[in-house]
């Protein structure tokens, strides 16, 4: 079973409405909240695909040893490829998830296109685990030297912010 929680900073905002003050957990914001912009519906998109990496993989997109780093790291989408976990992660979800977690909104795909995508609609078939191409913004590319890895699990200190 799977439960999402936690809408208490949700509202009802029409189609041509711009926000602009970033509400909520700052894991899940979207680099136009980072970066002071104005938003719409489209940091609802990133956070589908904050989620269903966190689904997939089991840990939070984003790595960061402070709190600098990570709003670089995301401001950037750099999130982690190189672990086994997100090896593991089917061809077309991770697919669905490179299609999310896309800095520029206006390339981010939409919910009609999530809605749409052959992830959710396709069963394991051989077609299923094609590879599609790799996004330009992940970590396991080999000329990510700059990005900014967290310590050893082992030495890092609770925090609860689950």
């Amino acid at each position: 079973m799977l439960k999402i929680v936690d809408f208490g900073l949700s509202t009802l905002a029409s189609t041509a409405d711009d926000l602009e003050k970033p509400v909520g957990t700052l894991k899940y914001f979207a680099p136009e909240l980072i970066t002071h912009k104005p938003y719409n519906r489209e940091v609802d998109m990133w956070c589908v695909g904050v989620v269903a990496y966190m689904i997939m993989v089991a840990q939070f997109p984003f790595e960061a040893r402070n709190q600098e780093d990570l709003l670089d790291n995301i401001s950037q989408a750099r999130y982690n490829t190189l672990s086994d976990n997100w090896r593991a992660v089917p061809d077309l979800a991770r697919d669905f998830i490179r299609k999310l977690l896309v800095v520029d909104p206006e390339k981010r795909m939409t919910a009609e296109q999530a809605c749409n995508h052959p992830w959710l609609s396709t069963k394991s078939t051989a077609e299923g685990r094609k590879s599609p191409k790799p996004s330009s913004n992940e970590i396991g590319r080999k000329d990510s030297k700059d990005i900014k890895k967290p310590k050893p699990m082992a030495s890092r200190k609770p925090t609860g912010d689950l």
